[in-house]
């Protein structure tokens, strides 16, 4: 522990501990978090109530895929792919035909180029999120975030910020310096959660999706790290 620290933890007990009673361990543990610029994801929500903290409610836990999950990864990717055929590229009849060995390799030996997140409550998948690196020498430094997807009932309680959270911390980890995703211009909410965890616009991408029998444009945005 260092001066910034608690400094920082001192502040946090100064502010909280009479109206949400956290102890010194809860500010200690936030405090060096703050210092080190990193995501803390805890299911404590009650004695974690400091900004730039990210916590799981509901028991939500964010966690790497496994093969294990193949069958409801198709399930929850599906399902995004058919309520919401504007905001993903990909085709919702393409991948209704794929055999689940496609969905089982997307989840095999996953770690060194890209990464699937799920948020898991009690077993069941409720959010998914990916990030891949760029497959070039000249572009591993570059990261993509796709497939941002959270069931329409857990919306509200900043799942997909959690599991960004989580994609960022995997880019840092691989030395990654920048993270790029797109979004549609009318998806006001997706937009809203992107910039909160830090990312901002760079261009506009016209045309880029036909879905519902019109075109839609995509907002590119980026994050260094």
């Amino acid at each position: 522990m260092d001066e910034e620290i608690a400094r920082k933890a001192g502040e946090y007990l100064n502010t909280y501990r009479a109206t949400k009673h956290i102890e010194l361990a809860d500010a200690l543990i936030a405090a060096t978090a703050f210092a080190a610029d990193a995501e803390l994801i805890t299911r404590n929500i009650k004695h974690y109530p400091m900004n730039k903290i990210i916590t799981t409610p509901r028991g939500i836990i964010i966690r790497q895929g496994q093969e294990s999950d193949a069958q409801a990864y198709r399930e929850l990717r599906l399902e995004a792919l058919h309520n919401h055929p504007e905001a993903f590229s990909a085709d919702f009849a393409i991948y209704d035909k794929q055999p689940m060995t496609y969905w089982t390799e997307r989840l095999h030996s996953l770690e060194d180029e890209r990464m699937i997140y799920f948020a898991d409550c009690n077993d069941s998948l409720v959010g998914t999120c990916g990030i891949y690196r760029g497959d070039s020498p000249k572009t591993k430094h570059s990261g993509t975030i796709v497939g941002v997807y959270v069931k329409s009932e857990w919306r509200g309680l900043r799942i997909a910020d959690e599991m960004i959270a989580a994609c960022i911390v995997w880019a840092r980890l691989h030395k990654i310096r920048i993270v790029k995703l797109g979004v549609n211009t009318a998806n006001t909410s997706a937009i809203r959660c992107y910039t909160r965890c830090g990312f901002t616009t760079y261009g506009t991408e016209p045309q880029a999706i036909y879905a519902n029998s019109r075109m839609y444009d995509e907002l590119l945005m980026a994050r260094t790290i």
